[in-house]
Protein backbone atom coordinates (compact mmCIF):
# COMPACT_ATOMS: atom_id res chain seq x y z
CA UNK A 1 0.00 0.00 0.00
CA UNK A 2 1.25 3.44 -0.91
CA UNK A 3 0.36 6.40 1.24
CA UNK A 4 0.43 9.64 -0.74
CA UNK A 5 1.47 12.79 1.04
CA UNK A 6 1.32 15.97 -0.99
CA UNK A 7 1.08 16.34 -4.78
CA UNK A 8 2.70 13.84 -7.13
CA UNK A 9 5.27 14.65 -9.79
CA UNK A 10 5.31 12.14 -12.66
CA UNK A 11 8.52 11.84 -14.68
CA UNK A 12 9.26 9.57 -17.65
CA UNK A 13 12.75 8.63 -18.84
CA UNK A 14 14.27 6.77 -21.75
CA UNK A 15 17.17 6.95 -24.18
CA UNK A 16 16.85 7.92 -27.82
CA UNK A 17 19.00 5.05 -29.08
CA UNK A 18 17.78 3.34 -32.23
CA UNK A 19 19.79 1.56 -34.89
CA UNK A 20 18.48 1.92 -38.44
CA UNK A 21 20.00 -1.46 -39.23
CA UNK A 22 17.94 -2.92 -36.38
CA UNK A 23 14.72 -1.85 -38.10
CA UNK A 24 15.89 -2.91 -41.56
CA UNK A 25 16.92 -6.35 -40.30
CA UNK A 26 13.56 -6.79 -38.59
CA UNK A 27 11.71 -5.94 -41.83
CA UNK A 28 13.88 -8.22 -43.98
CA UNK A 29 13.52 -11.17 -41.61
CA UNK A 30 9.88 -10.54 -40.75
CA UNK A 31 10.77 -10.30 -37.06
CA UNK A 32 8.80 -7.08 -36.64
CA UNK A 33 7.82 -7.64 -33.03
CA UNK A 34 11.42 -6.93 -32.04
CA UNK A 35 11.53 -3.39 -33.43
CA UNK A 36 12.18 -1.44 -30.24
CA UNK A 37 13.09 2.22 -29.79
CA UNK A 38 15.58 2.65 -26.94
CA UNK A 39 18.72 0.65 -26.16
CA UNK A 40 18.75 0.44 -22.41
CA UNK A 41 16.12 1.76 -20.03
CA UNK A 42 12.64 3.17 -19.94
CA UNK A 43 10.70 4.01 -16.82
CA UNK A 44 8.07 6.19 -15.20
CA UNK A 45 8.75 7.65 -11.76
CA UNK A 46 6.38 9.21 -9.24
CA UNK A 47 7.83 11.60 -6.66
CA UNK A 48 6.29 13.41 -3.73
CA UNK A 49 5.97 16.95 -5.04
CA UNK A 50 6.65 18.46 -1.61
CA UNK A 51 9.59 16.40 -0.37
CA UNK A 52 10.98 14.88 -3.59
CA UNK A 53 10.91 11.38 -2.15
CA UNK A 54 10.30 8.48 -4.52
CA UNK A 55 6.76 7.05 -4.27
CA UNK A 56 6.98 4.39 -7.00
CA UNK A 57 8.77 3.46 -10.21
CA UNK A 58 7.66 1.33 -13.16
CA UNK A 59 10.27 0.00 -15.61
CA UNK A 60 9.30 -0.64 -19.20
CA UNK A 61 10.73 -2.13 -22.38
CA UNK A 62 12.03 0.50 -24.80
CA UNK A 63 12.10 4.21 -24.22
CA UNK A 64 9.47 6.18 -22.34
CA UNK A 65 10.55 9.58 -23.64
CA UNK A 66 7.00 10.82 -24.32
CA UNK A 67 5.29 12.74 -21.52
CA UNK A 68 2.47 10.69 -19.96
CA UNK A 69 -1.01 12.08 -19.35
CA UNK A 70 -2.87 11.68 -16.08
CA UNK A 71 -6.50 10.82 -16.88
CA UNK A 72 -9.16 9.31 -14.60
CA UNK A 73 -6.59 8.30 -11.99
CA UNK A 74 -4.32 6.63 -14.54
CA UNK A 75 -0.89 7.52 -15.95
CA UNK A 76 -1.13 6.80 -19.70
CA UNK A 77 1.76 6.76 -22.18
CA UNK A 78 3.16 5.12 -25.31
CA UNK A 79 6.50 3.32 -25.23
CA UNK A 80 9.29 2.25 -27.55
CA UNK A 81 8.06 -1.34 -27.79
CA UNK A 82 4.75 -0.55 -29.49
CA UNK A 83 2.54 -0.52 -26.40
CA UNK A 84 0.23 1.95 -24.75
CA UNK A 85 0.37 1.51 -20.99
CA UNK A 86 -1.86 2.68 -18.14
CA UNK A 87 -0.52 2.74 -14.58
CA UNK A 88 -2.46 3.30 -11.38
CA UNK A 89 -1.58 6.82 -10.28
CA UNK A 90 -1.36 5.87 -6.60
CA UNK A 91 0.62 2.64 -6.85
CA UNK A 92 2.30 2.57 -10.28
CA UNK A 93 0.85 -0.88 -10.97
CA UNK A 94 -0.10 -1.76 -14.55
CA UNK A 95 -3.87 -1.50 -15.09
CA UNK A 96 -3.79 -2.35 -18.78
CA UNK A 97 -1.22 -2.67 -21.56
CA UNK A 98 -2.32 -2.51 -25.20
CA UNK A 99 -0.15 -3.64 -28.12
CA UNK A 100 -0.50 -1.23 -31.03
CA UNK A 101 0.95 -3.62 -33.60
CA UNK A 102 4.10 -5.16 -35.02
CA UNK A 103 6.94 -2.81 -35.97
CA UNK A 104 5.32 0.11 -34.10
CA UNK A 105 7.05 2.33 -31.55
CA UNK A 106 6.32 5.66 -29.89
CA UNK A 107 9.41 7.80 -30.13
CA UNK A 108 8.49 11.17 -28.57
CA UNK A 109 4.76 11.55 -29.24
CA UNK A 110 3.34 12.48 -25.84
CA UNK A 111 -0.15 11.44 -24.79
CA UNK A 112 -3.07 13.79 -25.25
CA UNK A 113 -6.71 13.02 -24.56
CA UNK A 114 -10.30 13.87 -25.40
CA UNK A 115 -13.34 13.51 -23.14
CA UNK A 116 -16.71 12.64 -24.70
CA UNK A 117 -19.90 14.33 -23.44
CA UNK A 118 -20.75 11.15 -21.49
CA UNK A 119 -17.44 11.42 -19.60
CA UNK A 120 -15.61 8.63 -21.44
CA UNK A 121 -11.99 9.59 -22.12
CA UNK A 122 -9.76 8.45 -24.97
CA UNK A 123 -5.98 8.77 -25.06
CA UNK A 124 -4.35 9.71 -28.38
CA UNK A 125 -0.73 9.59 -29.58
CA UNK A 126 1.39 8.92 -32.65
CA UNK A 127 3.38 5.81 -33.53
CA UNK A 128 6.08 5.12 -36.10
CA UNK A 129 6.01 1.83 -38.04
CA UNK A 130 9.04 0.17 -39.65
CA UNK A 131 6.94 -0.89 -42.65
CA UNK A 132 4.08 0.65 -44.64
CA UNK A 133 2.14 2.79 -43.83
CA UNK A 134 5.16 3.92 -41.69
CA UNK A 135 3.08 5.82 -39.16
CA UNK A 136 -0.30 6.06 -37.49
CA UNK A 137 -2.34 7.90 -34.90
CA UNK A 138 -3.94 5.70 -32.26
CA UNK A 139 -6.82 6.32 -29.84
CA UNK A 140 -7.66 3.99 -26.98
CA UNK A 141 -10.35 3.94 -24.30
CA UNK A 142 -8.71 5.14 -21.09
CA UNK A 143 -10.82 2.83 -18.93
CA UNK A 144 -9.77 -0.45 -20.54
CA UNK A 145 -7.16 0.22 -23.25
CA UNK A 146 -9.41 -1.01 -26.07
CA UNK A 147 -8.69 0.47 -29.49
CA UNK A 148 -11.21 3.16 -30.46
CA UNK A 149 -9.69 4.13 -33.82
CA UNK A 150 -6.41 4.34 -35.68
CA UNK A 151 -5.48 6.55 -38.62
CA UNK A 152 -2.75 6.47 -41.27
CA UNK A 153 -2.06 9.15 -43.87
CA UNK A 154 -3.96 9.02 -47.19
CA UNK A 155 -2.42 8.24 -50.56
CA UNK A 156 0.03 10.92 -51.65
CA UNK A 157 1.42 11.48 -48.14
CA UNK A 158 4.09 9.09 -46.86
CA UNK A 159 5.68 9.67 -43.43
CA UNK A 160 9.47 9.64 -43.29
CA UNK A 161 11.95 8.70 -40.57
CA UNK A 162 10.37 8.57 -37.09
CA UNK A 163 7.68 10.97 -38.33
CA UNK A 164 4.31 10.45 -36.67
CA UNK A 165 5.85 8.80 -33.63
CA UNK A 166 7.83 11.94 -32.83
CA UNK A 167 5.21 14.69 -32.73
CA UNK A 168 2.72 15.17 -29.90
CA UNK A 169 -0.84 15.86 -31.10
CA UNK A 170 -2.86 18.93 -30.14
CA UNK A 171 -6.50 18.40 -29.17
CA UNK A 172 -9.24 21.02 -29.31
CA UNK A 173 -11.70 19.74 -26.72
CA UNK A 174 -14.42 22.27 -27.61
CA UNK A 175 -14.45 21.47 -31.35
CA UNK A 176 -13.48 17.79 -31.20
CA UNK A 177 -10.45 18.25 -33.46
CA UNK A 178 -6.99 16.70 -33.29
CA UNK A 179 -4.05 18.24 -35.16
CA UNK A 180 -0.62 16.72 -35.74
CA UNK A 181 2.33 17.20 -38.11
CA UNK A 182 4.86 14.82 -39.64
CA UNK A 183 7.52 15.09 -42.31
CA UNK A 184 6.30 13.50 -45.54
CA UNK A 185 7.21 12.62 -49.12
CA UNK A 186 11.00 12.33 -49.05
CA UNK A 187 12.63 12.79 -52.48
CA UNK A 188 15.85 10.77 -52.62
CA UNK A 189 17.30 12.61 -55.62
CA UNK A 190 17.51 16.01 -53.95
CA UNK A 191 17.11 14.91 -50.31
CA UNK A 192 14.15 17.20 -49.66
CA UNK A 193 11.09 16.70 -47.53
CA UNK A 194 7.75 18.37 -46.86
CA UNK A 195 5.95 19.05 -43.60
CA UNK A 196 2.47 17.56 -43.57
CA UNK A 197 -0.06 18.99 -41.12
CA UNK A 198 -3.42 17.26 -40.71
CA UNK A 199 -6.60 17.47 -38.67
CA UNK A 200 -8.83 14.60 -37.56
CA UNK A 201 -12.24 14.32 -36.00
CA UNK A 202 -10.95 13.16 -32.63
CA UNK A 203 -14.13 11.18 -31.87
CA UNK A 204 -13.70 8.76 -34.79
CA UNK A 205 -10.30 9.43 -36.41
CA UNK A 206 -11.74 10.63 -39.73
CA UNK A 207 -9.56 13.00 -41.75
CA UNK A 208 -10.84 16.59 -41.91
CA UNK A 209 -7.97 18.09 -43.89
CA UNK A 210 -4.29 17.64 -44.71
CA UNK A 211 -1.82 20.17 -46.11
CA UNK A 212 1.85 20.00 -47.07
CA UNK A 213 3.29 23.33 -45.98
CA UNK A 214 6.67 23.98 -47.57
CA UNK A 215 9.52 21.77 -48.73
CA UNK A 216 13.19 21.82 -47.85
CA UNK A 217 16.16 19.73 -46.84
CA UNK A 218 15.80 17.04 -44.21
CA UNK A 219 16.65 18.38 -40.73
CA UNK A 220 19.45 16.39 -39.06
CA UNK A 221 17.69 16.04 -35.69
CA UNK A 222 14.05 16.15 -34.55
CA UNK A 223 12.20 16.90 -37.77
CA UNK A 224 8.61 17.78 -36.95
CA UNK A 225 6.80 20.69 -35.35
CA UNK A 226 4.50 20.28 -32.34
CA UNK A 227 1.20 22.14 -32.94
CA UNK A 228 -0.86 24.36 -30.65
CA UNK A 229 -4.54 25.24 -31.18
CA UNK A 230 -5.88 28.56 -29.86
CA UNK A 231 -9.18 30.22 -30.82
CA UNK A 232 -9.57 28.39 -34.14
CA UNK A 233 -5.94 28.86 -35.21
CA UNK A 234 -3.26 26.15 -35.41
CA UNK A 235 0.22 27.44 -34.65
CA UNK A 236 2.99 25.09 -35.78
CA UNK A 237 6.66 25.41 -36.62
CA UNK A 238 8.54 23.72 -39.44
CA UNK A 239 12.24 22.85 -39.01
CA UNK A 240 12.15 21.89 -42.70
CA UNK A 241 11.65 25.52 -43.80
CA UNK A 242 12.87 27.12 -40.55
CA UNK A 243 9.59 28.98 -40.15
CA UNK A 244 6.47 29.37 -38.02
CA UNK A 245 2.95 29.01 -39.42
CA UNK A 246 -0.56 29.96 -38.40
CA UNK A 247 -3.24 27.79 -40.06
CA UNK A 248 -7.00 27.98 -40.12
CA UNK A 249 -8.19 25.13 -37.86
CA UNK A 250 -11.27 24.40 -39.97
CA UNK A 251 -9.52 23.93 -43.34
CA UNK A 252 -5.73 24.04 -42.87
CA UNK A 253 -5.17 27.10 -45.03
CA UNK A 254 -2.19 29.29 -44.18
CA UNK A 255 -3.10 32.48 -42.29
CA UNK A 256 0.51 33.67 -42.08
CA UNK A 257 4.09 32.38 -42.27
CA UNK A 258 7.09 33.92 -40.48
CA UNK A 259 10.76 33.06 -40.75
CA UNK A 260 12.63 32.16 -37.58
CA UNK A 261 15.75 34.37 -37.33
CA UNK A 262 19.24 33.56 -36.03
CA UNK A 263 18.87 29.80 -36.48
CA UNK A 264 20.62 27.79 -39.17
CA UNK A 265 18.22 25.67 -41.16
CA UNK A 266 18.84 22.23 -42.66
CA UNK A 267 20.83 20.47 -43.90
CA UNK A 268 23.66 22.01 -41.82
CA UNK A 269 21.46 23.16 -38.94
CA UNK A 270 18.53 21.62 -37.11
CA UNK A 271 16.22 24.56 -37.91
CA UNK A 272 13.71 26.24 -35.63
CA UNK A 273 10.05 25.71 -34.88
CA UNK A 274 10.32 22.29 -33.30
CA UNK A 275 8.54 22.87 -29.98
CA UNK A 276 4.90 23.82 -29.60
CA UNK A 277 4.29 27.58 -29.75
CA UNK A 278 2.79 29.20 -26.65
CA UNK A 279 0.17 31.94 -27.09
CA UNK A 280 -0.03 34.60 -24.36
CA UNK A 281 -1.83 37.95 -24.46
CA UNK A 282 -2.04 37.99 -28.25
CA UNK A 283 1.60 36.97 -28.75
CA UNK A 284 3.23 33.71 -29.86
CA UNK A 285 6.34 32.64 -27.97
CA UNK A 286 8.67 30.21 -29.77
CA UNK A 287 12.22 29.45 -28.49
CA UNK A 288 14.77 28.56 -31.18
CA UNK A 289 18.55 28.55 -31.25
CA UNK A 290 19.80 30.91 -28.53
CA UNK A 291 16.73 33.14 -28.63
CA UNK A 292 13.14 33.39 -27.52
CA UNK A 293 11.16 34.74 -30.46
CA UNK A 294 7.92 36.63 -29.96
CA UNK A 295 5.41 37.13 -32.79
CA UNK A 296 2.14 38.98 -33.18
CA UNK A 297 -0.43 36.16 -33.08
CA UNK A 298 -2.70 37.92 -35.60
CA UNK A 299 -0.27 38.66 -38.43
CA UNK A 300 3.00 36.87 -37.61
CA UNK A 301 5.10 40.03 -37.29
CA UNK A 302 8.26 39.44 -35.26
CA UNK A 303 7.97 41.60 -32.15
CA UNK A 304 11.11 40.61 -30.26
CA UNK A 305 14.15 38.36 -30.61
CA UNK A 306 15.19 37.91 -26.96
CA UNK A 307 18.71 36.52 -26.47
CA UNK A 308 19.13 33.92 -23.72
CA UNK A 309 22.16 31.88 -24.80
CA UNK A 310 22.90 28.21 -25.19
CA UNK A 311 20.65 26.28 -27.56
CA UNK A 312 16.94 25.57 -27.34
CA UNK A 313 16.05 22.19 -28.77
CA UNK A 314 12.59 20.66 -28.50
CA UNK A 315 11.54 22.95 -25.66
CA UNK A 316 8.48 25.16 -25.31
CA UNK A 317 8.00 28.03 -22.92
CA UNK A 318 5.93 27.41 -19.79
CA UNK A 319 4.18 30.53 -18.54
CA UNK A 320 3.11 30.62 -14.90
CA UNK A 321 1.72 33.94 -13.72
CA UNK A 322 4.14 36.59 -14.92
CA UNK A 323 7.14 34.28 -15.36
CA UNK A 324 8.38 32.29 -18.36
CA UNK A 325 10.19 29.05 -17.54
CA UNK A 326 12.57 27.42 -20.04
CA UNK A 327 15.42 24.96 -20.17
CA UNK A 328 17.98 24.37 -22.91
CA UNK A 329 20.24 21.69 -24.33
CA UNK A 330 23.14 22.95 -22.22
CA UNK A 331 21.37 21.80 -19.01
CA UNK A 332 20.40 25.32 -17.92
CA UNK A 333 16.98 26.24 -16.52
CA UNK A 334 15.69 29.81 -16.81
CA UNK A 335 12.97 31.84 -15.15
CA UNK A 336 12.42 35.06 -17.11
CA UNK A 337 9.94 37.84 -16.29
CA UNK A 338 7.19 37.81 -18.91
CA UNK A 339 7.56 41.58 -19.21
CA UNK A 340 11.16 41.12 -20.46
CA UNK A 341 10.00 38.92 -23.33
CA UNK A 342 6.81 40.72 -24.32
Amino acid sequence: MVLLRGPLVISSVGDAGFSASHGIFAVLTGNLANVVRGYSYGAVYAFNGTTGSLIWVHFDRGNVMPTPAVVDGLVVYGDGSGHIVALNLSSGKVVWRTYVGTSAFDSMSSTNYYIFPNGTAIAVMGFTLAKAPFGEMVAVNVNNGHLVWNFSLPSGYTPFNTGMGDVSPAVDQSNGILVQSTIVNFVKENKTIGLGVFALNVTNGHLLWIEQIGRGYVPPAFKGGVPTIVDGVVYVGSPVTNSLFALNESNGKIVWEAQIPNVQGPPQGAGGGRANPVVVNGYVIEPAGSYVNVYNATNGMLIKNYYVGGRFGIVNAVVVGNTVFLDNSYSWAFAIPLSNIL
